[in-house]
């Protein structure tokens, strides 16, 4: 805030103005994250996973060490059991193998593409991955399979 003062004889006056607006230049923004880069629409999603044959997800819920935390295998796995998902490709399977062993949680993924785009499962390490990058992981794979069947002209069904 800014002011001035006059003087008139014995009393100051005091102008009050108010703050100057901001300058009009852009301030930069910060790139996307990674996380944001590879956001995919719902209902696209819902549909890239008629591309996905199984999902095996193994891990230790009563597991306390970092080295072993589940939160991210817990969280894609109830998110995948939606009922989207199962009405988009109702011949998906998935496997849940809940242990007590010291294993770190793992996340196997078979596509309906055996033979093409190197023709292996997605095995994932969990425990240090947020929910965000493997589904990343699994859409970005989705898509280039998507894309391979377009260009082949054949279909899931």
């Amino acid at each position: 805030m800014r002011f001035c003062g006059t003087c008139v004889g014995q009393f100051i006056i005091i102008f009050f103005s108010p703050p100057l607006p901001p300058p009009l230049t852009p301030t930069p923004t910060s790139p996307p994250s990674p996380s944001q880069m590879n956001k995919v629409p719902k209902a696209r999603a819902a549909a890239l996973f008629k591309y996905v044959k199984s999902i095996n997800v193994s891990f230790n819920p009563s597991a306390t060490t970092r080295l072993a935390d589940t939160r991210s295998a817990r969280e894609f796995l109830t998110q995948i059991q939606s009922k989207k998902i199962a009405i988009s490709n109702p011949r998906l399977i998935i496997e849940t193998d809940v242990h007590a062993r010291a294993d770190r949680p793992q996340l196997d993924i078979a596509f309906v593409d055996d033979q093409g785009l190197g023709g292996e499962n997605l095995k994932l390490t969990t425990d240090e991955m947020v929910v965000d990058t493997i589904r990343a992981e699994l859409f970005q794979r989705c898509m280039a399979i998507e894309q391979d069947y377009d260009l082949k002209g054949k279909t899931v069904d």
